[in-house]
């Protein structure tokens, strides 16, 4: 999500100039960029997954937390292949292509409930870790065969000005308020009443749109404010 937030709308608006060519270059350099750096977060967050543990679950102790560290280091190339479709889904998007966006979610959760059902007597929880990796697959897959449909001109080589806006890009996501919500959220849950962090939680759908509104000029339609409200 914080990939795309900060991607996904400079890509946009090269496309809104007819610059497609200097979208992809951008584009380009920004992807091989976040390949490798997702690929090393894999790797590095499955060996590091004990000290990353108590960010996910601070009171965990014993079994508990080595239950946790186990899953975590199953489920870190989950995160590499969804990463990577998250911002070909933001791509296709901006091609008016929404179809591949729809159904692979669908397929993920299949892939865990089956999961569940094949592998859960006898691995227990294991046997869902083990179905959000693979549920993981089909998602970038999917995105992946539609993106090819575009005709896309992706490249391994990109400009030097494409490498320089994508290295600003990476810094400004490490330094993503994402980052620090969930940290927030963390520090919500162990100090606050459960019941008042989900009422907040709850409401953050009808938070965003006037944000939205004040800050980026996007006024909500009828529908986005129905949205809201049903989320809630």
């Amino acid at each position: 999500g914080a990939l795309g937030a900060a991607f996904i709308p400079v890509f946009t608006e090269y496309l809104a100039r007819d610059q497609e060519k200097e979208a992809w270059y951008v584009a380009s350099s920004f992807l091989n960029v976040i390949v490798a750096l997702l690929m090393l977060f894999a790797v590095f967050g499955a060996i590091f997954a004990p000290a990353l543990a108590p960010l996910v679950a601070y009171e965990f102790k014993g079994e508990q937390y080595n239950l946790l560290v186990f899953l975590m280091r199953i489920m870190f190339p989950a995160v590499f292949f969804t990463a990577l479709a998250g911002l070909e889904v933001g791509i296709l998007n901006s091609y008016q292509k929404f179809r591949a966006a729809a159904i692979a979610p669908l397929l993920y959760n299949i892939a865990i409930i089956v999961a569940a059902y094949l592998l859960g007597r006898r691995m227990g929880i294991t046997g869902l870790a083990i179905g959000v990796v693979v549920g993981a697959i089909p998602w970038l897959w999917l995105q992946l065969r539609e993106w090819t449909k575009t005709g896309a001109p992706f490249s391994l080589h990109a400009s030097a000005a494409g490498r320089a806006a994508a290295w600003r890009w990476v810094l400004l996501n490490g330094l993503a308020g994402p980052t620090v919500g969930v940290a927030f959220y963390q520090w919500a849950l162990k100090t606050t009443p459960s019941g008042v962090v989900m009422a907040i939680i709850s409401t953050t759908p009808l938070v965003i749109i006037p944000f939205s509104y004040f800050l980026e000029g996007d006024r909500p339609s009828l529908r986005s404010l129905a949205g809201g409200v049903l989320a809630v």
